[in-house]
C-alpha cells in the first residue's frame, strides 16, 4: 500500500495526464505527429474532463442526501 500522500499514483486520471504529458514530448521530439498528438490530447482531456465532471456530480449528490 502507498503512504496517503502518493495516492495519486493509483488514480485513473493521474496517468490520463501523464500519457498526454508524453505525447507532447515525443511530438517535440520528432517521435509522432500533429495528427496523433491531437488525438491523444483528444482522448485524454476527454477522458479527464468526464472522469472530473462524474465525481463532482457524485460529491454534489452526497451533500444534498440524495
Amino acid at each position: 500500500m502507498l503512504p496517503e500522500k502518493l495516492q495519486f499514483l493509483t488514480a485513473p486520471r493521474f496517468w490520463a495526464l501523464m500519457i498526454g504529458a508524453v505525447s507532447l514530448y515525443l511530438k517535440t521530439k520528432g517521435y509522432i505527429g500533429e495528427a496523433e498528438t491531437v488525438l491523444i490530447a483528444t482522448i485524454t482531456a476527454g477522458f479527464i474532463t468526464v472522469k472530473t465532471i462524474d465525481r463532482a456530480a457524485e460529491k454534489m449528490a452526497g451533500s444534498t442526501g440524495s
